[in-house]
C-alpha cells in the first residue's frame, strides 16, 4: 500500500489524514477495509485508477468537462449539461443564509441554477441531487471497489426507495455547515473537478463545542473554535481535497466543507458491516432523546412507544423497524449467494444478536436468519 503520511494536517499534529495512491488493483479493498474503514479512520485516495473502471476513466470526465484553452485545466461543459439535464429539478442551498442551523434549500431547474451559480448577492450550492436515481441509464461513474459493500443504497435501490447517492456542484465560497452525516453513516466524496477544504473532528470531540443549550456550532471557521486555547482545537483536522481525489469520512466524524473553487463532486452516504453497530447505537441514542422529550405523556398517551418511533423517523429519517428491515433484506441476499460473503454474514449475525431484545414484529424472522447464518458459516469459519 503506497501511503503518504507526510501531508495535509493543519493545526492538528496528532491527526493525519493519509493519501493513498491507487495503482491498478493495489491496495486491495480488503486492505482498505481492515486498515481504515473498519477502524473508522479517514483517508484520501489519489491516482487516476481510483476514478476509473477497468482502467477506463469515468464517463463524467468526458461528458461533463472540457479542457481550458491551454489544455491544462478541466472546467464544466455547461452547454452539454444544459442540453441533456437542464430540465432536471434540483435541490439548491443558499449559503448566504442560515435557518435552523443549516442553509435554507429550494428547488429550481438545473438550467436556472447554472445561470445563477457564483453570481448575485446569494451563494448557491446544488446539493443532494439524485442524479443516479433520475438517470438510471446514464453511467457517469462507478462506485469504487473500496466502497461497494453498501447495505444502505443496496436496500434502497432494490426496493425503489430514495437513495443516498448524490451529485454536488458549487462555486468558490459555497459550503456546508458543521454536521455529521445521516445516521452517523460513512460517506465517500469524489471531486470530479475542483478543490475542497475539509474540517473534521473525531467522534465525541464535537461535545467540546456545544453551547450551554447543547447546540453545535453552525460555523467552525470563526472564533472561538479557531483559537488554540479552545478545548476542541487539538482535535481539529483540516485537509484539502484536490480534483480527482476521493475522501472517506468515517462514522460520527463531524465536519464542515468549503469549495475553494468551482467544484463538482459525487457523494454517497452508506453503511455496512463495519459501521452498522455505530449507526444502530446512534439510532438508539436518538430514541432516548425523543423519549425524554415526551416523557410527560408516557402514562396518558395510548401506544406511547409507537409515537416515539414515529417521531424518531421524523427526526432521523429512520426508526427501528426501518433499520431492521434493511438488515433482513441484506441477510436474505447474502444467504442466497452461491459464494457467501463471510464478513457480511458475521456482521449481520452480530447485529441481529444485538437487536434480539427489541420489541420488533420481525423477531421470529431474525431468529430464523441467525440460525441460517450459523449454518452457513460453519463451513467457512
Amino acid at each position: 500500500m503506497n501511503t503518504d503520511h507526510s501531508i495535509d494536517t493543519i493545526s492538528a499534529p496528532s491527526h493525519i489524514i493519509p493519501r493513498i495512491k491507487v495503482f491498478g488493483n493495489s491496495p486491495s479493498p480488503e486492505e482498505i477495509r481492515d486498515n481504515y474503514i473498519a477502524k473508522n479512520l479517514p483517508f484520501i485516495l489519489t491516482g487516476d485508477a481510483c476514478l476509473s473502471t477497468n482502467s477506463i476513466p469515468w464517463k463524467v470526465f468526458d461528458e461533463w468537462l472540457v479542457c481550458s484553452e491551454n489544455g491544462q485545466v478541466s472546467q464544466l461543459d455547461v452547454e452539454h449539461i444544459i442540453r441533456h439535464y437542464g430540465e432536471d429539478v434540483v435541490p439548491v442551498a443558499d449559503c448566504s443564509k442560515q435557518e435552523y442551523g443549516t442553509h435554507p434549500k429550494t428547488e429550481m431547474k438545473f438550467t436556472e441554477f447554472l445561470s445563477r451559480m457564483g453570481g448575485g448577492d446569494c451563494c448557491l450550492y446544488l446539493k443532494d441531487y439524485h442524479f443516479v436515481r433520475m438517470h438510471e441509464d446514464v453511467k457517469l461513474y462507478e462506485t469504487p471497489a473500496y466502497f461497494t459493500s453498501d447495505w444502505l443504497n443496496e436496500y434502497c435501490v432494490d426496493n425503489g426507495k430514495d437513495d443516498y447517492r448524490f451529485v454536488y456542484l458549487g462555486s468558490t465560497g459555497s459550503w456546508t455547515p458543521f454536521h455529521a452525516d445521516v445516521l452517523h453513516s460513512f460517506s465517500w466524496s469524489a471531486n470530479i473537478v475542483g478543490k475542497k477544504r475539509w474540517i473534521l473532528y473525531p467522534p465525541g470531540k464535537e461535545e467540546l463545542m456545544k453551547d450551554q443549550l447543547g447546540n453545535l456550532p453552525f460555523d467552525v471557521t470563526i472564533e472561538p473554535y479557531t483559537l488554540p486555547t479552545h478545548p476542541s482545537y487539538p482535535h481539529r483536522v483540516e485537509v484539502t481535497q484536490s480534483s480527482r481525489e476521493i475522501i472517506f469520512v468515517p462514522s460520527g466524524w463531524h465536519h464542515q466543507v468549503h469549495n475553494l473553487e468551482t467544484t463538482l463532486s459525487v457523494n454517497h452516504n452508506w453503511f455496512n458491516g463495519c459501521n452498522a453497530e455505530k449507526c444502530w447505537n446512534y439510532l438508539k441514542y436518538n430514541l432516548q432523546l425523543v423519549e425524554k422529550e415526551i416523557s410527560e405523556f408516557k402514562d396518558s398517551m395510548t401506544d406511547w412507544e409507537s409515537h416515539c418511533q414515529v417521531l424518531l423517523r421524523a427526526h432521523m429519517g429512520f426508526h427501528f423497524e426501518d433499520f431492521i428491515e434493511i438488515l433482513i433484506h441484506i441477510a436474505n441476499k447474502r444467504l442466497g449467494m452461491n459464494r457467501p460473503q463471510v464478513f457480511d454474514l458475521v456482521a449481520l449475525r452480530d447485529m441481529f444478536r444485538q437487536i434480539a431484545n427489541v420489541n420488533s414484529s420481525s423477531r421470529t424472522t431474525i431468529e430464523t436468519l441467525v440460525k441460517e447464518i450459523n449454518k452457513t458459516l460453519q463451513y467457512y469459519i
